[in-house]
């Protein structure tokens, strides 16, 4: 425990999230966010007023993301439950924006399992709309989004969903594309076109690829076994 206190450090650094009555303030260590955010490390380490503060206030982001964010800072782990429904997809807009590699990709995949080809799942038209609202239209979560869309809308609205000229025009223009894609792609074949693998929405060098890829056919094989095993308990 010593040796990893000397390895963090003592120099603490505030995060205040909200405004005025709502905001709450967060005390983290500055070299572990500086260590996961290069954002961070630039504006507390170089000439930004950030560098001559010990606080910040980030009065666009939400506590009960920096909540989750401040813990994930010691841990790297997502809390498994207690989590607001959407809060993953705003952890993955805060990790973009404050440029935290490592929390975007645990986002990314916690997306990918909640609403990949294993389920039968849909996120609402408001994740659509909040991601195309704060990322580039050519983020990996933008694409999953229009590729989980094109394969696996039935074309029926939701109660709790708005008319589609609510959604932004760069999905619509993205979906359209990806849905010709696939409907071409099955009257060519015959078969349907998979969704991209887990991998192809990570922000990989070229030779991290093949290692990801195996890790992740490793992890959906043994939670495989597992829930097989667990249903055969309660036969």
């Amino acid at each position: 425990m010593q040796t990893r206190n000397r390895m963090i450090g003592s120099e603490m650094f505030t995060l205040v999230a909200g405004e005025g009555r709502d905001s709450r303030s967060y005390l983290v260590h500055k070299s572990l966010l500086c260590y996961h955010s290069p954002y961070f490390a630039s504006a507390l380490k170089g000439y930004f007023k950030e560098a001559d503060d010990d606080a910040t206030t980030l009065k666009t982001v939400s506590t009960k993301v920096v909540d989750v964010f401040a813990a994930w800072l010691y841990t790297q782990q997502l809390p498994e439950s207690d989590v607001e429904d959407g809060i993953v997809l705003l952890l993955y807009i805060f990790a973009d924006r404050y440029n935290v590699p490592k929390l975007r990709k645990q986002t990314m995949d916690g997306l990918f399992s909640e609403y990949g080809p294993d389920t039968d799942e849909l996120p609402g038209f408001w994740s659509i709309t909040k991601a195309f609202d704060h990322l580039p239209h050519t983020s990996p979560v933008c694409r999953f989004l229009v590729d989980v869309y094109a394969r696996k809308w039935d074309g029926l609205w939701s109660e709790d969903d708005d008319a589609s000229g609510e959604l932004p025009r760069e999905f619509l223009v993205e979906f359209i594309a990806v849905t010709g894609e696939v409907n071409g792609f099955e009257k060519r074949v015959g078969l349907p076109l998979k969704m991209p693998e887990r991998c192809e929405y990570h922000e990989h060098e070229i030779d991290e690829t093949n290692c990801c890829r195996a890790e992740w056919k490793a992890r959906d094989a043994i939670a495989k076994a597992t829930k097989e095993a667990e249903e055969a308990v309660y036969r």
